[in-house]
């Protein structure tokens, strides 16, 4: 029964994934929960945010509140569901912990359903906050406006807009 207790999923927990790059220092016992995920065991955020920073690492909130539903009589099944929604969110993928901030149970007609309410959190060893998808990506469209600057000679979202004056100043010209 204490396994059963430990083992469900309550506010204020957090998920770690299981390929999130950690701190060797960050030694935490780490429970399954979820497919890809762990849950850590006695640790609350602030007790992990100082592990976290004590090795040298950032431990990020970021910003709003993800929920999901789903219905059920067993309220951990259900649970475990609506944190696997909130998982499948695109918002998700970049992130690599989830803290739980809430978890409602209610029923609608005599239909069960809990709903989970998560915050995204990240750890990693740089200050700011940077995935390395979100880097390539940026360095592409660094690349893509410098190209269309070269090539227009202004901000590319006004390049329109001189091709129109070019039109117009051409029609001008040859009117006089």
């Amino acid at each position: 029964m204490k396994n059963q207790e430990r083992d469900i999923i309550q506010a204020n927990a957090i998920l770690i994934s299981e390929t999130a790059l950690l701190p060797k220092e960050l030694q935490i016992e780490r429970l399954p929960a979820v497919p890809g995920w762990r849950l850590l065991a006695n640790i609350d955020r602030y007790a992990l945010d100082r592990k976290v920073r004590a090795a040298g690492w950032m431990f990020f909130s970021l910003a709003g509140q993800i929920q999901a539903t789903a219905f059920g009589f067993d309220r951990r099944a259900a649970s475990r569901r609506a944190i696997a929604k909130i998982l499948a969110k695109p918002m998700s993928e970049k992130m690599n912990a989830l803290e739980i901030a809430r978890i409602d149970s209610k029923s609608f007609l005599g239909i069960p359903y809990t709903t989970v309410y998560a915050s995204s959190r990240h750890i990693q060893k740089s200050i700011f906050l940077s995935f390395a998808e979100d880097v390539q990506h940026w360095d592409q469209a660094k690349l893509a406006r410098e190209r269309n600057r070269k090539r227009w000679g202004i901000v590319p979202a006004l390049a329109p807009l001189k091709e129109q004056i070019a039109h117009v100043a051409s029609a001008i010209v040859g009117n006089a």
